[in-house]
Order: structure tokens, then C-alpha cells, then sequence
């Protein structure tokens, strides 16, 4: 079985070369399967931890949310409804919170984007989208400039590894992909042979 651990610490620096450290906050979270962080951001005065769990009713990856106080005191976590981890979000300018995932796609289609759009104060989903060409595109990390959210993506769909940013906005509900920058040397030393990274 394996935790989630946080652990918040404090560096004191007494000498050039040397350093205290002092344990502030720790908690340990999760069930009877495996968790996993791929991100912490920061919500005002709370920290939401995105990643993975495997403890729930299907015992299937699932993308897990847990939001927490500044004492770590979680005011509520959220397991997403489709296989993969979340990698990162952002808030989107109506407040809302958006999560970008790591989708594993059905019959072993790849990997794809998935949007999720959260209420911030309880978690409940508001609305989601999925990358139309999403077959072998990993999401990375998540971002934002101005009203737009940058989600960070590997894309393979041309048979090599391709750095790409998916500009995209929430209007209410209604999403919109703004732009697919690709940028980088492609090829970088990972190709796909029949479906597989290698």
C-alpha cells in the first residue's frame, strides 16, 4: 500500500553550507490502493493536491483532488469520473477551478487531455471536455496567461515526441480550444512503434 504524504518544511539557514529544516505541517492520505501527487497549487490561504488514486469502487486510476487549509485539515477531495491522473490546474476568470488530466483513452487508444471545471468551494463538477485529437497527447503541467489556460502537452500524434501548449478558455460552461502552439526540436529520442513509447 502506498501514501500520499505532504510534508511542509521550513529551511533555517545557519552557514553558507549548511541548513536545519523543521517539520511545520504532515499528513498522510489515501485508502486501501495506491495515491499519487502530481501537483500542489496554491488557492488563497489552501493548497489543492492533484494526482491519482486506485482506492476506490472500480480499484481503476482515477484522477484524485484534494483540497486543504493551511493546518492540512482537507475541506474535500474529489475523484474524477474517467481513468488517468490529473496533472495540474489553474482558475479560470470566473473562479472556477480547472483540472487538466492525463486521460487513458479506451481500447487501448493512447492517452489523451481531459478538462475538468470544479466548483471551488465544494468540488462538485460543473463541466468537462475532452481534446478532439486526443490520441497519444500527454498532458504535462498547467498554466495560465491572462483569461487563457495553458495546458503543457507531449504530443505524438505525428510519431515522434512534439512539445505543444493548448491554449483554451471557459466561458460559463462553454469551453473553447484557443490555439495548439507546438514548439521544440520533434523526435526528442522517444517514437511510438505501433502504439507503443519506446
Amino acid at each position: 500500500m502506498m501514501r500520499l504524504l505532504l510534508l511542509f518544511v521550513c529551511a533555517g539557514f545557519t552557514a553558507a553550507s549548511s541548513a536545519q529544516l523543521d517539520t511545520i505541517r504532515m499528513v498522510s492520505l489515501g485508502g486501501a490502493g495506491d495515491e499519487g501527487a502530481a501537483s500542489v497549487s496554491s488557492l488563497g490561504a489552501d493548497a489543492l493536491i492533484a494526482g491519482f488514486t486506485t482506492s476506490n469502487a472500480d480499484g481503476v486510476q482515477a484522477p484524485w483532488l484534494v483540497r486543504m487549509d493551511s493546518m492540512l485539515q482537507v475541506l474535500w477531495h474529489r475523484v474524477l469520473p474517467i481513468q488517468g491522473t490529473a496533472v495540474g490546474s489553474a482558475l479560470d476568470e470566473d473562479g472556477a477551478l480547472v483540472v487538466a488530466s492525463r486521460e487513458l483513452l479506451p481500447a487501448a487508444a493512447g492517452y489523451g487531455v481531459h478538462w475538468h471545471r470544479l466548483d471551488p468551494t465544494s468540488g462538485e463538477v460543473l463541466s468537462d471536455a475532452a481534446f478532439a485529437a486526443s490520441d497519444w497527447v500527454i498532458p504535462q503541467k498547467m498554466g495560465q496567461a491572462g483569461d487563457t489556460l495553458l495546458t503543457y502537452v507531449t504530443d505524438y500524434r505525428s510519431g515522434t515526441a512534439q512539445p505543444m501548449v493548448i491554449g483554451t478558455r471557459w466561458v460559463g460552461n462553454d469551453f473553447e480550444v484557443l490555439f495548439e502552439h507546438s514548439f521544440g526540436t520533434p523526435g526528442l529520442t522517444e517514437h511510438l512503434v505501433d502504439g507503443v513509447a519506446v
